[in-house]
Protein backbone atom coordinates (compact mmCIF):
# COMPACT_ATOMS: atom_id res chain seq x y z
CA UNK A 1 0.00 0.00 0.00
CA UNK A 2 1.23 3.52 -0.80
CA UNK A 3 2.10 5.84 2.03
CA UNK A 4 -0.69 8.32 2.82
CA UNK A 5 1.60 11.32 2.43
CA UNK A 6 2.44 10.61 -1.22
CA UNK A 7 0.87 12.97 -3.78
CA UNK A 8 -2.11 11.56 -5.67
CA UNK A 9 -1.46 13.61 -8.83
CA UNK A 10 -0.39 11.56 -11.84
CA UNK A 11 2.86 12.98 -13.32
CA UNK A 12 2.51 14.45 -16.81
CA UNK A 13 4.90 11.89 -18.31
CA UNK A 14 2.51 9.10 -17.27
CA UNK A 15 -0.66 10.65 -18.71
CA UNK A 16 -0.14 10.85 -22.47
CA UNK A 17 -1.06 7.69 -24.43
CA UNK A 18 1.41 6.67 -27.11
CA UNK A 19 -1.38 6.70 -29.72
CA UNK A 20 -0.78 10.45 -30.01
CA UNK A 21 2.38 9.66 -32.01
CA UNK A 22 0.25 8.30 -34.84
CA UNK A 23 -0.87 11.82 -35.66
CA UNK A 24 2.54 12.37 -37.25
CA UNK A 25 3.54 9.22 -39.11
CA UNK A 26 6.56 10.98 -40.57
CA UNK A 27 8.02 11.46 -37.12
CA UNK A 28 7.53 7.77 -36.36
CA UNK A 29 8.94 6.25 -39.56
CA UNK A 30 10.92 8.84 -41.50
CA UNK A 31 13.06 10.46 -38.86
CA UNK A 32 11.14 13.75 -39.03
CA UNK A 33 11.74 14.22 -35.33
CA UNK A 34 14.06 17.19 -35.27
CA UNK A 35 17.21 15.30 -36.25
CA UNK A 36 20.01 17.66 -37.18
CA UNK A 37 21.87 16.97 -40.43
CA UNK A 38 25.66 16.87 -40.28
CA UNK A 39 28.76 15.94 -42.22
CA UNK A 40 30.16 13.48 -43.28
CA UNK A 41 26.99 12.71 -45.21
CA UNK A 42 27.33 8.89 -45.35
CA UNK A 43 27.52 8.73 -41.56
CA UNK A 44 24.54 11.06 -41.16
CA UNK A 45 22.56 8.87 -43.56
CA UNK A 46 23.39 5.78 -41.49
CA UNK A 47 22.08 7.57 -38.38
CA UNK A 48 18.63 8.20 -39.87
CA UNK A 49 19.59 11.50 -41.45
CA UNK A 50 21.27 13.24 -38.55
CA UNK A 51 21.66 13.61 -34.80
CA UNK A 52 18.67 13.26 -32.50
CA UNK A 53 18.25 13.75 -28.76
CA UNK A 54 20.87 11.08 -28.19
CA UNK A 55 24.15 10.36 -26.47
CA UNK A 56 26.60 9.46 -29.25
CA UNK A 57 29.94 7.96 -28.22
CA UNK A 58 32.90 7.84 -30.62
CA UNK A 59 35.65 5.40 -29.74
CA UNK A 60 39.08 5.01 -31.29
CA UNK A 61 42.69 4.35 -30.43
CA UNK A 62 45.05 7.34 -30.04
CA UNK A 63 45.86 9.31 -33.24
CA UNK A 64 43.08 7.63 -35.23
CA UNK A 65 41.35 10.95 -35.94
CA UNK A 66 38.48 10.88 -33.45
CA UNK A 67 38.90 14.55 -32.46
CA UNK A 68 38.83 15.55 -36.13
CA UNK A 69 35.70 13.45 -36.68
CA UNK A 70 33.97 15.19 -33.77
CA UNK A 71 35.11 18.55 -35.17
CA UNK A 72 33.66 17.73 -38.61
CA UNK A 73 30.34 16.93 -36.96
CA UNK A 74 30.43 20.04 -34.77
CA UNK A 75 31.22 22.46 -37.61
CA UNK A 76 28.48 21.09 -39.83
CA UNK A 77 25.91 21.09 -37.01
CA UNK A 78 26.80 24.72 -36.20
CA UNK A 79 25.08 25.78 -39.41
CA UNK A 80 21.79 25.03 -37.63
CA UNK A 81 22.43 25.06 -33.89
CA UNK A 82 24.71 26.51 -31.25
CA UNK A 83 27.49 24.11 -30.26
CA UNK A 84 29.37 23.81 -26.98
CA UNK A 85 32.67 22.02 -27.63
CA UNK A 86 34.27 20.95 -24.35
CA UNK A 87 37.89 20.44 -25.38
CA UNK A 88 39.88 19.00 -22.50
CA UNK A 89 42.73 17.67 -24.64
CA UNK A 90 43.62 20.55 -26.98
CA UNK A 91 43.24 24.33 -26.48
CA UNK A 92 40.68 26.50 -28.26
CA UNK A 93 43.39 27.90 -30.54
CA UNK A 94 44.18 24.38 -31.77
CA UNK A 95 40.48 23.75 -32.42
CA UNK A 96 40.37 26.87 -34.62
CA UNK A 97 43.60 25.88 -36.40
CA UNK A 98 41.98 22.56 -37.29
CA UNK A 99 38.63 24.12 -38.19
CA UNK A 100 40.02 26.32 -40.97
CA UNK A 101 41.52 23.51 -43.12
CA UNK A 102 38.43 21.40 -42.49
CA UNK A 103 36.16 24.20 -43.72
CA UNK A 104 38.40 24.79 -46.74
CA UNK A 105 37.51 21.27 -47.89
CA UNK A 106 33.78 21.61 -47.32
CA UNK A 107 33.11 24.97 -48.99
CA UNK A 108 32.33 24.71 -52.70
CA UNK A 109 34.24 27.80 -53.81
CA UNK A 110 37.40 27.25 -51.76
CA UNK A 111 40.66 25.42 -52.41
CA UNK A 112 41.75 22.91 -49.73
CA UNK A 113 44.38 24.52 -47.52
CA UNK A 114 46.52 23.32 -44.63
CA UNK A 115 47.21 24.94 -41.28
CA UNK A 116 50.52 26.17 -42.72
CA UNK A 117 48.67 27.87 -45.59
CA UNK A 118 46.43 29.78 -43.19
CA UNK A 119 49.40 30.74 -41.01
CA UNK A 120 51.18 32.29 -44.03
CA UNK A 121 48.31 33.73 -46.09
CA UNK A 122 50.27 36.83 -47.10
CA UNK A 123 52.98 34.69 -48.70
CA UNK A 124 50.62 32.60 -50.82
CA UNK A 125 49.86 33.16 -54.51
CA UNK A 126 47.02 35.63 -54.88
CA UNK A 127 44.35 33.09 -55.85
CA UNK A 128 45.16 30.77 -52.92
CA UNK A 129 45.39 33.72 -50.53
CA UNK A 130 41.97 34.93 -51.66
CA UNK A 131 40.51 31.44 -51.15
CA UNK A 132 41.97 31.23 -47.63
CA UNK A 133 40.64 34.65 -46.70
CA UNK A 134 37.20 33.59 -47.93
CA UNK A 135 37.35 30.55 -45.63
CA UNK A 136 38.39 32.73 -42.69
CA UNK A 137 35.47 35.06 -43.40
CA UNK A 138 33.04 32.14 -43.49
CA UNK A 139 34.56 30.70 -40.32
CA UNK A 140 34.17 34.01 -38.50
CA UNK A 141 30.41 33.80 -39.05
CA UNK A 142 30.05 30.07 -38.38
CA UNK A 143 32.15 30.09 -35.20
CA UNK A 144 29.85 32.70 -33.67
CA UNK A 145 27.68 29.66 -32.92
CA UNK A 146 30.52 27.58 -31.47
CA UNK A 147 31.74 27.93 -27.88
CA UNK A 148 35.00 26.10 -27.16
CA UNK A 149 35.58 25.45 -23.47
CA UNK A 150 39.17 24.36 -22.86
CA UNK A 151 41.46 23.80 -19.89
CA UNK A 152 42.51 27.45 -19.86
CA UNK A 153 38.92 28.56 -19.34
CA UNK A 154 38.26 26.04 -16.57
CA UNK A 155 39.99 27.32 -13.48
CA UNK A 156 37.52 26.33 -10.74
CA UNK A 157 38.02 23.13 -8.71
CA UNK A 158 34.87 21.52 -10.15
CA UNK A 159 34.81 23.13 -13.61
CA UNK A 160 35.82 19.85 -15.30
CA UNK A 161 32.94 17.99 -13.68
CA UNK A 162 29.91 16.50 -15.38
CA UNK A 163 27.75 18.42 -12.91
CA UNK A 164 29.25 21.76 -14.01
CA UNK A 165 28.69 20.88 -17.67
CA UNK A 166 25.08 19.86 -17.03
CA UNK A 167 24.40 23.10 -15.14
CA UNK A 168 25.97 25.19 -17.91
CA UNK A 169 23.98 23.48 -20.68
CA UNK A 170 20.75 23.92 -18.74
CA UNK A 171 21.50 27.62 -18.17
CA UNK A 172 22.25 28.13 -21.88
CA UNK A 173 19.00 26.40 -22.81
CA UNK A 174 17.05 28.72 -20.52
CA UNK A 175 18.86 31.84 -21.75
CA UNK A 176 18.70 31.02 -25.48
CA UNK A 177 15.38 29.23 -25.58
CA UNK A 178 17.03 26.10 -27.03
CA UNK A 179 19.79 23.81 -25.80
CA UNK A 180 23.11 23.68 -27.64
CA UNK A 181 24.57 20.58 -29.21
CA UNK A 182 27.28 19.28 -26.87
CA UNK A 183 30.64 17.82 -27.92
CA UNK A 184 33.05 16.44 -25.29
CA UNK A 185 36.70 15.64 -26.03
CA UNK A 186 37.09 13.45 -24.15
CA UNK A 187 35.11 11.46 -21.55
CA UNK A 188 38.03 10.07 -19.57
CA UNK A 189 39.32 13.61 -18.86
CA UNK A 190 36.10 14.76 -17.20
CA UNK A 191 35.55 14.63 -13.46
CA UNK A 192 32.81 14.74 -10.85
CA UNK A 193 32.12 17.33 -8.16
CA UNK A 194 31.73 14.91 -5.25
CA UNK A 195 34.14 12.28 -3.89
CA UNK A 196 34.56 9.17 -6.02
CA UNK A 197 35.79 5.71 -5.13
CA UNK A 198 37.92 5.18 -8.24
CA UNK A 199 38.58 6.24 -11.82
CA UNK A 200 35.94 3.73 -12.89
CA UNK A 201 33.40 5.36 -10.58
CA UNK A 202 34.21 8.77 -12.09
CA UNK A 203 33.82 7.61 -15.69
CA UNK A 204 30.64 5.71 -14.80
CA UNK A 205 29.09 8.89 -13.41
CA UNK A 206 30.30 11.01 -16.33
CA UNK A 207 28.78 8.52 -18.77
CA UNK A 208 25.42 8.53 -17.00
CA UNK A 209 25.55 12.32 -16.79
CA UNK A 210 26.12 12.76 -20.52
CA UNK A 211 23.14 10.52 -21.27
CA UNK A 212 21.06 12.55 -18.83
CA UNK A 213 22.02 15.81 -20.61
CA UNK A 214 21.02 14.35 -23.99
CA UNK A 215 17.68 13.01 -22.79
CA UNK A 216 16.86 15.66 -20.19
CA UNK A 217 17.80 18.72 -22.25
CA UNK A 218 16.65 16.98 -25.46
CA UNK A 219 19.79 17.72 -27.43
CA UNK A 220 22.53 15.71 -29.15
CA UNK A 221 25.59 14.94 -27.04
CA UNK A 222 28.63 13.70 -28.96
CA UNK A 223 31.50 12.46 -26.81
CA UNK A 224 34.88 10.93 -27.54
CA UNK A 225 36.35 8.06 -25.55
CA UNK A 226 39.69 6.36 -25.82
CA UNK A 227 39.87 2.66 -26.63
CA UNK A 228 42.43 0.25 -25.30
CA UNK A 229 44.43 -2.11 -27.51
CA UNK A 230 41.76 -4.77 -27.01
CA UNK A 231 39.12 -2.47 -28.53
CA UNK A 232 37.19 -1.88 -25.31
CA UNK A 233 36.56 1.51 -23.73
CA UNK A 234 39.14 2.44 -21.16
CA UNK A 235 38.20 2.87 -17.49
CA UNK A 236 34.52 1.90 -17.58
CA UNK A 237 32.21 -0.73 -19.01
CA UNK A 238 29.37 1.74 -18.36
CA UNK A 239 30.37 3.43 -21.61
CA UNK A 240 28.85 0.50 -23.49
CA UNK A 241 25.47 0.80 -21.72
CA UNK A 242 24.61 4.52 -21.52
CA UNK A 243 25.12 5.75 -25.11
CA UNK A 244 22.26 5.54 -27.58
CA UNK A 245 24.79 5.27 -30.40
CA UNK A 246 28.31 3.82 -30.29
CA UNK A 247 30.69 4.48 -33.19
CA UNK A 248 34.17 3.02 -33.57
CA UNK A 249 36.65 4.64 -35.95
CA UNK A 250 39.15 2.29 -37.59
CA UNK A 251 41.91 2.91 -40.11
CA UNK A 252 41.94 0.48 -43.04
CA UNK A 253 45.00 1.74 -44.94
CA UNK A 254 47.10 4.83 -45.60
CA UNK A 255 47.46 6.23 -49.11
CA UNK A 256 50.47 7.78 -50.83
CA UNK A 257 48.78 11.20 -50.85
CA UNK A 258 48.62 11.22 -47.05
CA UNK A 259 44.94 10.37 -46.80
CA UNK A 260 43.54 7.29 -45.10
CA UNK A 261 40.77 4.85 -45.90
CA UNK A 262 38.78 4.53 -42.68
CA UNK A 263 35.67 2.72 -41.56
CA UNK A 264 33.20 3.87 -38.94
CA UNK A 265 31.48 0.94 -37.31
CA UNK A 266 28.01 1.58 -35.92
CA UNK A 267 28.17 -0.93 -33.07
CA UNK A 268 25.03 0.26 -31.30
CA UNK A 269 22.03 2.32 -32.41
CA UNK A 270 18.98 2.13 -30.16
CA UNK A 271 16.71 3.85 -32.67
CA UNK A 272 18.16 2.47 -35.87
CA UNK A 273 20.16 -0.29 -37.52
CA UNK A 274 23.30 -1.83 -36.08
CA UNK A 275 25.80 -3.13 -36.87
CA UNK A 276 26.73 -1.07 -39.90
CA UNK A 277 30.03 -0.14 -41.53
CA UNK A 278 30.47 3.26 -43.20
CA UNK A 279 33.60 3.64 -45.36
CA UNK A 280 35.05 7.15 -45.43
CA UNK A 281 38.24 8.89 -46.49
CA UNK A 282 40.18 10.95 -43.95
CA UNK A 283 42.72 13.67 -44.79
CA UNK A 284 44.73 14.32 -41.59
CA UNK A 285 46.51 17.32 -43.15
CA UNK A 286 43.12 19.00 -43.62
CA UNK A 287 41.40 17.45 -40.56
CA UNK A 288 38.62 16.48 -42.97
CA UNK A 289 36.42 13.41 -43.39
CA UNK A 290 34.84 12.88 -46.80
CA UNK A 291 33.09 10.27 -48.88
CA UNK A 292 35.10 7.18 -49.78
CA UNK A 293 36.11 6.70 -53.41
Amino acid sequence: MLANNRPATVPAAYRKPVSALLRDMGAVFNGADGRIPFRPDPLAHALRGGLGEEFVLIGATPAAGKTDLALNIALSVAANRKVVFMSLEIPATAVVRRALPCLSCSLDASVPATEHDFASIDGLPSDRAESCRSVVSHAATLLERVVVVDDRALDGPDDHSIEALANAIHAIALADGAPPVVVVDYVQLMGVSTPAFSVTDIVDRVSRGLAKIAHGERTPVVAIASLGKDGTFRSSSQLTFDPDIILRLKTERSRDDGSRDVVIEVNKFRDGRAPQEIPLRYWPAFHFFGTAD
